[in-house]
């Protein structure tokens, strides 16, 4: 065999490992996340026999202020962390946890002063809040070897990890419920299953821990976190716009019975987020750092997987919600079923909106993201109160499919830009998506299961 042959053969075996690692990344990520969807949909049926609907109100509440509060100045330490050349010196990883640290600290007491003004707001127990004002702290003792682990796209070990925190939570809430059926089991699983995460966490690998704020490298996080930061912020308004205004408008029942389907919602986003994040972010980042093509062929290949996959799976989650609904909750929440199907036709627009964001700070452009949200929060203000004005929940929630499918349009629009254009895959998965949907829906009518969006 010639030396140049024996190169071919050495690159095709190179590329052959390179596609069954990132295989195996893919499925490690699908198959903990399946782990995680089953316990979270455990931990919800039990809590539900336990606790009343309007426990679920309080908490759809509490959770949306708390991660409003943990967002602010969210200079992202993690994408600082894998994107960054040095992200894993000492000096850069050290400043990034301290930074943290203080973050956490200020974003704690500025939870405690806004409470007693967000309970009154809400009509809500002012403990309650002062209670939850601890988990922003708690969340910043972790240790950022969680993010070394994304880094170095050990998917396998953070999935694992997060799973064995889900657990934790599991047993903490389910296990506090039985003793005291109120709001409090929720709270005080909350902080304990964070704090037991934050402990864990320095577990994994990581360079020696201390403080630290190296002029440059903070210099350095700050500048590429600030769009960054604006698109936190501008994520979380898009993302919980709905849950305050449901909060205001309707009773506490029907939120947490809108925030339990929502839950459920949200899964096959979370699970495209976690995929863009932990596997393709970081794929995107050794692309550009070593601009190899084999690298963005894999991602192409990988994105068109996802897009079909998510496509039949939503489709079909949403076809069959009312039923699973009846099935698996108290006659109590039976109207959950109608909203979970309409807010899984808003969850396919989501997972699109999230590989197309993805794809844009992987080749490191934040600035349309930001854009984007700021277009679905415009996009909201006008639908949600008109929507709910005509129609009710489900006027809100057609509101809400709207904005998502706006800012999925307006990336996939920038992405082109940028020599990212997958409106094929796009176009084509909403094609599927809408075709399986109506397959299905016809075949349940034809058995006489009536259709999802009236309920059984």
């Amino acid at each position: 065999m010639t030396a140049a042959g024996a190169e071919d053969v050495s690159d095709m075996a190179h590329v052959g490992q390179e596609q069954s690692s990132l295989f195996n990344k893919l499925m490690w990520t699908v198959v903990t996340f399946g782990a995680s969807f089953v316990l979270k949909l455990a931990s919800s049926v039990i809590l539900a026999r336990l606790l009343a609907p309007e426990i679920f109100g309080v908490m759809v509440i509490v959770n949306s202020i708390r991660l409003g509060i943990e967002l602010l100045s969210d200079v992202g330490i993690e994408q600082n962390i894998v994107n960054h050349r040095q992200g894993l010196s000492p000096r850069f990883f050290n400043t990034a946890w301290t930074i943290q640290l203080i973050r956490g600290g200020a974003l704690s007491l500025l939870f405690a002063a806004l409470s007693p003004a967000l309970a009154s707001l809400y009509h809500l127990d002012l403990s309650v809040l002062l209670a939850v004002s601890l988990a922003p702290l708690l969340t910043a003792f972790a240790s950022t070897s969680i993010f070394v682990l994304v880094k170095n796209l050990e998917v396998r070990r953070r999935n694992l990890f997060e799973l064995q925190a889900e657990c934790i939570n599991f047993m903490f809430c389910v296990g506090l419920a039985l003793v005291t059926p109120t709001v409090w089991a929720l709270i005080w699983g909350m902080l304990l299953s964070i704090a037991a995460r934050s402990v864990m966490s320095y577990r994994l690998p990581h360079p020696a821990h201390r403080l630290l704020l190296d002029r440059e490298h903070v210099k350095e996080i700050v500048h590429f976190g600030k769009w960054i930061m604006a698109s936190s912020l501008l994520n979380y308004a898009s993302t919980y716009l709905d849950r305050l205004f449901i909060g205001r408008m309707a009773t506490m029942q029907t939120l947490g019975l809108y925030g339990i389907a929502r839950n459920i919602s949200d899964l096959p986003s979370g699970l495209a987020g976690r995929l863009a994040y932990r596997v393709i972010f970081p794929l995107l980042a050794l692309y550009r750092t070593d601009r190899g093509e084999a690298t963005l062929h894999e991602f192409v290949r990988m994105r068109r997987l996802i897009v079909i996959a998510a496509s039949l799976g939503i489709g079909s989650l949403a076809v069959g919600a009312d039923i699973a609904i009846d099935l698996l909750y108290d006659p109590r929440y039976q109207a959950a079923g109608p909203a979970l199907f309409l807010l899984l036709i808003s969850a396919w627009f989501a997972v699109l909106a999230q590989l197309n964001e993805v794809a844009l700070l992987g080749f490191g452009n934040a600035r349309p993201v930001s854009y984007a949200h700021s277009l679905r929060i415009a996009l909201l203000c006008v639908a949600l109160p008109v929507g709910y004005q005509h129609y009710g929940l489900p006027g809100a929630i057609i509101g809400l499919t709207v904005s998502e499918a706006g800012r999925s349009l307006y990336m996939m629009a920038r992405q082109a830009r940028h020599g990212l254009a997958f409106w094929s895959q796009d176009i084509g998965g909403t094609a599927l998506f809408v075709a399986w949907v109506a397959l299905l829906t016809f075949l349940r009518s034809a058995a006489g299961f009536g259709v999802p969006w009236a309920g059984t």
